[in-house]
């Protein structure tokens, strides 16, 4: 794709909001104008390790480097080397799974097989790529360094600050790459939680449009309420809540307050993305996602 990788393509991005058309509200809510676009990129990423994971499927190698823009500049997962049925994993694979900066603890340690929760971890350090404009995880050290940092100090990479607060990113990002295992959400949740981000970016957009608008004394609007914090995590499911399925035996994830049929979409249905070829080898797993315009 004429774009490349995201890493690539945000490399060559310059601070000009050349991403998002004139938007001076979205400015002084979110920074830079370009930032509303990281938190789509992000977005869009996880929908498409939602429905992966629905199929049973996991990544493997989850990174930058494997996700690509098409013409309208809408992410693409590629690299399907390291995927597999859940069914067919084992501990040859998951040794040489995902780049080491994007290993969970328990992969570096080779302490575990390949699990969907080692694909939300390294959605976690994607993000720090995406907030960093491609730069790469703890730049300037080596990768014995970095297993050192992630094993013996349970560091995670550096990533600005002002950035992650203004995107209100800094949960999914700590519960993403937490190191208990249990503790990290399905990308259901992931979804769910940055989509109630993007929905106040979209009421600050249309606020905008309205205000410059000819003879518009704007709509009046009130703006839409803040993302709700990610489901707590319980050793007993109380009466109100969805059990998610999970690869981590005996984890459950809350969510107390929503209908049931509110927490995880059909399988049959997925949200907005469609897998045009997906065929599933012993060793590969190829296929291609594409945003739908509902």
């Amino acid at each position: 794709m004429r774009n490349g990788s995201l890493p690539e393509y945000l490399k060559r991005l310059e601070w000009d909001g050349s991403m998002v058309s004139g938007a001076s509200m979205v400015s002084e809510v979110y920074g830079d104008s370009s930032e509303p676009d990281l938190l789509r990129f992000m977005v869009e990423i996880s929908r498409a390790m939602e429905y992966m994971h629905s199929a049973h499927v996991v990544h493997g190698d989850l990174k930058g480097a494997n996700v690509l823009l098409d013409n309208d500049l809408r992410c693409v997962l590629a690299d399907f080397g390291h995927s597999k049925n859940i069914s067919q994993i084992s501990y040859k694979n998951a040794k040489h799974a995902h780049g080491l900066r994007w290993q969970s603890p328990e992969l570096m340690a080779e302490h575990s097989l390949l699990t969907k929760e080692n694909d939300v971890y390294a959605f976690g350090i994607t993000c720090v790529e995406i907030v960093t404009f491609g730069s790469l995880p703890w730049p300037m050290m080596p990768d014995d360094v970095v297993k050192k940092l992630v094993l013996e100090e349970n560091s995670r990479p550096p990533f600005p600050s002002k950035i992650v607060d203004r995107l209100g990113i800094r949960q999914v990002l700590e519960r993403c790459w937490n190191d208990k295992v249990m503790e990290r959400p399905t990308f259901s949740v992931v979804v769910k939680h940055l989509e109630g981000l993007m929905s106040g970016l979209s009421f600050y957009r249309d606020r905008q449009a309205d205000l410059l608008s000819p003879g518009s004394g704007g709509s009046g609007s009130s703006p839409p309420q803040q993302s709700a914090p990610l489901p707590k995590l319980y050793s007993d499911p109380p009466t109100d809540m969805h059990v998610s399925e999970s690869s981590v035996p005996g984890r459950m994830e809350s969510f107390s307050g929503l209908n049931r049929s509110d927490t995880v979409r059909p399988r049959s249905q997925p949200h907005c993305v469609v897998i045009h070829r997906m065929i599933i080898r012993r060793t590969r797993f190829l296929c291609k996602a594409q945003t739908l315009i509902f």
